[in-house]
């Protein structure tokens, strides 16, 4: 059996409302793990100053926990301009008709398979758009990423710190062109830290 501290069963409920405001269909238990796994980070990692100026569409249907927490991350521990979360390709069009989406991630894999029209909105507004997905990595979701012409895939198993310096470098640079090196950047830093 679980048992939670008063702060995450506070945590918890704050999540059931948000993942009903979002329009979330579900709410597993995987995704309140995560949920509470990024708080905790965002709440020990420090400041990462870059962003300043971007703005950042997260779009996720079935993951209320990962998005929902990459939300607070984002908004809280970077400089981005504005961090929004839709669900549906109805919630993005008010958004995408304000304002301009730099960088868009797709948290999961989509269950309504129109979502990824997100994309071609965000492209066509914004043709300079950094599209990633932010998922469990293996080879569905590989297939997936390049079905859908979603260049990048950054693991969500990782800390969030390192997927937002990954995010960084490969929005800066525009030098990661695979999922393959984009896994291994992650990978064999998350190795270095862990060894050293």
């Amino acid at each position: 059996m679980v048992t939670f501290s008063n702060a995450e069963l506070e945590a918890i409920k704050r999540l059931e409302v948000l993942a009903k405001e979002y329009e979330f269909k579900n709410l597993e238990m995987s995704e309140i793990a995560y949920y509470l796994k990024i708080l905790k980070e965002s709440t020990e990692d420090g400041r990462n100053n870059w962003g300043k100026g971007l703005n950042v569409l997260i779009v996720s249907d079935r993951c209320p926990g990962r998005s929902l927490g990459l939300l607070k991350y984002l908004s809280s521990n970077t400089s981005l301009q504005y961090v929004k979360l839709v669900s549906s390709v109805r919630q993005a069009k008010v958004i995408l008709d304000l304002e301009t989406t730099d960088i868009l991630i797709f948290a999961g894999c989509q269950e309504d398979s129109r979502n990824y029209r997100i994309m071609k909105r965000v492209l066509k507004k914004n043709p300079k758009a950094y599209v990633v997905m932010y998922a469990h990595f293996d080879d569905c979701r590989e297939a997936h990423c390049w079905r859908n012409n979603i260049e990048n895939l950054f693991p969500s198993l990782v800390p969030v710190r390192e997927f937002v310096a990954s995010l960084e470098r490969a929005f800066e640079n525009r030098t990661i062109k695979s999922i393959e090196r984009a896994s291994i950047e992650i990978t064999e830093k998350s190795i270095e830290r862990r060894v050293v």
